[in-house]
């Protein structure tokens, strides 16, 4: 076989580490090992993991924080939002029980949302250390006033951020939160379900989440992957909150304009009376996205681009919910369509703000009142099986 020097587009050196996927040529590849000792003693060094995480006092603050992360030599290759139950915050905290702090450190964990994130780089738990400064506040103000922590956090353990120590925790710490520590968001629980909840505290929300059958008897529902049934899903029950989806495309991650981005959403979602539910990163296979976005197939010139861009990259989705004609509140959010219309029309939208053509146009948004639902149960039901 005879290969040929080929350039490529949006694969850079940073892609480059065990576990990534790639998309080269239309393709998507996932590198699983490095081809020869030579090859792993040159990227291997430069791929370190460790596990970042917000705490809950600077929730309000992850686009920020991620802005920050953007602006350094570390990729976010993994991100997720999750509200600990007090076992699962014991349970990370486990090397600081009998501890003056330790409850109040784990009640505090448990009492909101937090953001966890696999950064991968050179150095990179030293980095993320250095980049969110000393762990007490006060002391980050006098010693590094730029670090996340001087500017974010509060005092004692509101100090806005944590990082792993040592590559051992962050193995640990990455394990526990992306792959034993369950969250089901608000509006996947039945409003009969939500009662229970709150008269039996034995009850724990964060495990019934994507229970198909048994205890609940909830059933996700899509019209794509699995065959899953709409009747007697979530969209279906009285009570529940109103969602939209929206879905911040590879370029944007590419352009490291995920932190401004959220940091747009968070702002508008408070003026609208609106509010972040559920947020994760996510690689989409060709065949997902076509599924996802089955209803433009016909509608669409453009949809087998549309299809290659959301797919070409790690992309992040995010569910926003609220009381009424949240769909409609997040299209303004958004913007038309078409960036370059977006622009006369509104101006201060994120597609105004953050596209580039009708292609790359920053963000998907739930365009039909009946597919919010439907299209947030895909990424944070479905696409969890």
């Amino acid at each position: 076989m005879f290969l040929k020097r080929t350039r490529t587009q949006n694969v850079t050196t940073k892609d480059l580490f065990i576990g990534s996927v790639v998309n080269i040529f239309s393709r998507q590849m996932k590198i699983v090992e490095f081809a020869d000792q030579f090859t792993k003693s040159c990227f291997q060094k430069e791929a370190q993991k460790t596990f970042a995480m917000i705490k809950p006092d600077a929730f309000m603050h992850i686009g920020k924080i991620l802005s920050r992360i953007e602006s350094s030599d570390l990729v976010i290759t993994r991100m997720k939002m999750l509200r600990m139950s007090l076992s699962d915050a014991q349970e990370f905290y486990a090397e600081h029980k009998g501890k003056p702090f330790y409850e109040g450190l784990t009640s505090f964990i448990s009492s909101g949302y937090t953001i966890g994130m696999e950064l991968i780089g050179k150095d990179a738990i030293w980095k993320w250390r250095d980049l969110i400064g000393p762990t007490n506040c006060q002391i980050a103000r006098m010693e590094k006033p730029d670090s996340i922590r001087a500017l974010f956090g509060t005092e004692g353990v509101r100090n806005a951020t944590h990082g792993s120590d040592s590559e051992a925790s962050a193995e640990r710490e990455l394990t526990l939160y992306f792959s034993k520590f369950n969250y089901c968001p608000d509006f996947l629980i039945p409003a009969n379900m939500k009662e229970n909840i709150r008269t039996q505290p034995s009850i724990n929300q964060n495990n019934i989440y994507g229970q198909k059958s048994g205890g609940y008897g909830y059933t996700s529902g899509y019209s794509g992957l699995g065959g899953f049934d709409l009747k007697g899903t979530s969209q279906s029950q009285p009570g529940n909150p109103q969602v939209s989806c929206i879905v911040l495309k590879p370029h944007l991650l590419r352009e490291g304009k995920a932190g401004s981005t959220l940091d747009f959403i968070l702002s508008k979602c408070q003026n609208e009376n609106l509010s972040i539910a559920a947020i994760e990163m996510f690689t989409l296979s060709k065949s997902e996205v076509e599924e996802f976005l089955e209803v433009y197939k016909e509608v669409l010139q453009e949809f087998s681009l549309m299809v290659d861009e959301l797919c070409g990259g790690s992309c992040i989705a995010v569910a926003i919910q609220g009381e009424s004609l949240v769909v409609n509140a997040v299209r303004k959010i958004c913007g038309p369509h078409d960036p370059q219309i977006a622009k006369s029309l509104r101006g201060n939208s994120l597609r105004a703000l953050y596209g580039k053509d009708k292609i790359r146009n920053g963000v998907h948004c739930t365009d039909l009142e009946d597919d919010g639902m439907l299209e947030c149960e895909y990424f944070f039901s479905i696409m969890q099986k």
